[in-house]
């Protein structure tokens, strides 16, 4: 016979991180996805035109590029945990200079900003 796991188990500790993992993995990839939607949209509001729409989607996807390499090599080197957190603080950082930006309507720091954005989906 046997027993469930009690409240201070590493296996139920186990299965709360990864419920939170979960939690903030879909967050993120909601955010990530509402934030490169909405990026076109804000590009068209700055430069009174449409022609520079693709771009925040564009440069998302480089931050994304960028942030890959470093970031994998630091969850090599310290675990998931401080790559994850890094990855996420940045994005933070990311998308509120991509405010200040939108609210001061400036463009290359409304850019700047989705850059770091894309962090988020490393």
């Amino acid at each position: 016979m046997t027993s469930l796991p009690t409240a201070g188990s590493p296996l139920r500790r186990r299965g709360a991180l990864m419920a939170t993992l979960f939690a903030a993995q879909v967050c993120a990839s909601t955010g990530f996805s509402m934030g490169m939607a909405v990026g076109a949209i804000m590009a068209a509001a700055i430069t009174g035109t449409n022609t520079w729409s693709g771009l925040p989607v564009a440069v998302g996807s480089l931050g994304t590029a960028l942030a890959a390499w470093p970031l994998s090599r630091l969850m090599a080197r310290f675990g998931r945990r401080p790559g994850l957190t890094l990855g996420y603080i940045v994005a933070v950082a990311g998308a509120a200079l991509g405010i200040v930006g939108v609210v001061q309507q400036s463009f290359i720091m409304f850019l700047i900003g989705m850059v770091l954005f894309g962090t988020s989906y490393t």
